[in-house]
């Protein structure tokens, strides 16, 4: 009895103190294609660099889909949601993962069309480009060769 007490007592104390524990983390991607997560926000990054506020998890908040904040750009907010993307890949190129996260992680839309099991896509690329390599991609009608960070956000800046 008195053992049961005792255990019903740290089970309160568990559930009251774990409904106070909240953290704001902090995710950006670097000039490499990295992910980095962190609990304040980063310092040495570059002007262009977006970081994304996530939304604080709340213990007590049961519903699993919290609701995203707004993206923060250091050096201002840009919309790219009307971009017209077009991204030519193979499943085992690890440079066209990095294309794909760079557009995902700044939530651009893109259309991803995989080459070595989509024969059509892989007839459009040829049509499209003499050169054999991937990622390619279309970007806001430019071509752009490989994965390339500093060509995508010309191109979708300049449209």
């Amino acid at each position: 009895m008195k053992r049961c007490r005792i255990l019903l007592i740290a089970l309160f104390v568990t559930l009251a103190v774990s409904g106070l524990s909240t953290a704001k983390i902090y995710k950006y991607i670097d000039e490499d294609g990295l992910v980095h997560f962190q609990d304040h926000p980063p310092v040495n990054v570059g002007p262009d660099t977006e970081v994304n506020e996530l939304p604080e998890y709340k213990s007590k908040n049961k519903d699993m889909d919290l609701p995203q904040k707004k993206n923060k750009k250091l050096s201002g907010k840009t919309d790219y949601s009307d971009a017209q993307v077009d991204l030519y890949v193979t499943s085992c190129c690890k440079y066209c993962e990095k294309a794909k996260n760079y557009f995902r992680s700044r939530g651009i839309p893109f259309t991803e069309y995989d080459i070595e099991k989509d024969m059509a896509a892989a007839r459009r690329k040829d049509e499209l480009s003499p050169k054999k390599g991937v990622p390619f991609a279309v970007v806001n009608g430019r071509k752009i060769y490989g994965f390339s960070p500093k060509a995508y956000e010309s191109a979708l800046k300049n449209r």
